[in-house]
């Protein structure tokens, strides 16, 4: 059985177990769905929704960033923006690989090389992971110690154990394509440049600044929405929680945007620091939100690349 295929069944087995669990709790819980009607939460969706929307219509700098570096091209970010949020709902395709296919649709619009596109989308997913991750580690570190409480050693030597046999799979897909990476790794000079270095550190920042927002935007859902009482102390716990359910939600393959990975890793990690059924609400109506925040993005980046296009056309009509 062809390996893609394989990793695919496995992931699509995790999210039926993940969507599982999330209704097995919906069910037990019976959630009072009325807060979603009432007028001050509408409004509060509505802002979380355009504050989604507006990263999403921005986030494609740092993408944009390496590509420049890799072709020494500028980049328009009109097109850039545009084929980022057309290509991102790709992602609610199950196999979590055509929203970064897609990116590839600027290599044809740009004359660019495809090589670079595809290693310019690798860089980034690179970086924008890692950045999670670094939240996450610093985040989290006091949630170890509930996660202990609750779960014991044993659960936590279980999630190293999926995390060490997740990393194995990647190593040996990396081995296999070696000739790829190959052609990818005789490109990382161009980045070793004083000048690349520094936009690439800023572009690092860029993302961990987007990364906090995000998560933060999580927060205020939980605590505004959701109206549960927030301590201090444990917004860096969700702060953490929110940036390993993405990271968990991206490396499983399969999972269609990470739905039903993202909500269960919440309700999983959240236990113990705030009520199970308001963290499994926070985390539905957050992926409520992010939803529309996509569209949000979407129509932001359609409406500015037809704008840049009518001011270019308009300029090269005029004498």
């Amino acid at each position: 059985m062809n390996k893609n295929r394989t990793l695919k069944i496995i992931g699509t087995i995790v999210t039926v177990i993940a969507l599982f669990f999330i209704i097995k709790k919906l069910v037990e819980l019976n959630l009072d769905y009325s807060l979603l009607l009432q007028k001050t939460n509408l409004l509060y969706i509505i802002l979380f929704s355009a504050v989604y929307g507006i990263q999403m219509f921005v986030i494609c700098i740092p993408w944009k960033t390496f590509i420049s570096i890799l072709t020494h091209e500028k980049i328009p970010f009109s097109k850039a923006t545009w084929i980022y949020n057309k290509s991102n709902f790709m992602k609610y395709i199950p196999g979590n690989v055509f929203q970064y296919v897609g990116r590839n649709e600027l290599a044809i619009r740009l004359n660019l090389s495809h090589v670079d596109v595809s290693f310019a989308t690798v860089c980034d997913i690179i970086m924008i992971v890692a950045a999670n991750f670094l939240v996450s580690v610093i985040m989290y570190a006091q949630g170890v110690g509930k996660w202990f409480a609750k779960y014991g050693v044993t659960s936590f030597y279980f999630v190293l154990i999926v995390l060490a046999v997740i990393c194995i799979v990647l190593a040996i897909l990396f081995v296999k394509r070696k000739q790829r990476v190959k052609n990818y790794l005789d490109k990382l000079h161009v980045f070793v440049e004083k000048q690349s270095v520094i936009r690439l550190l800023c572009c690092f920042l860029y993302y961990l600044f987007l990364t906090l927002v995000i998560s933060l935007s999580f927060t205020l859902v939980l605590q505004k929405i959701v109206g549960t009482p927030v301590k201090p102390e444990v917004i860096p716990i969700i702060i953490g929680t929110y940036t390993l359910s993405w990271i968990a939600g991206f490396i499983v393959p399969g999972a269609p945007g990470g739905i039903g990975i993202r909500e269960a890793v919440i309700t999983l990690l959240l236990t113990g620091v705030v009520p199970v059924s308001d963290a499994l609400m926070a985390a539905l109506i957050f992926r409520f939100i992010n939803i529309i925040g996509d569209f949000w993005g979407l129509f932001l980046a359609f409406i500015f690349n037809k704008s840049v296009d009518r001011y270019h056309r308009k300029e090269e009509i005029t004498p």
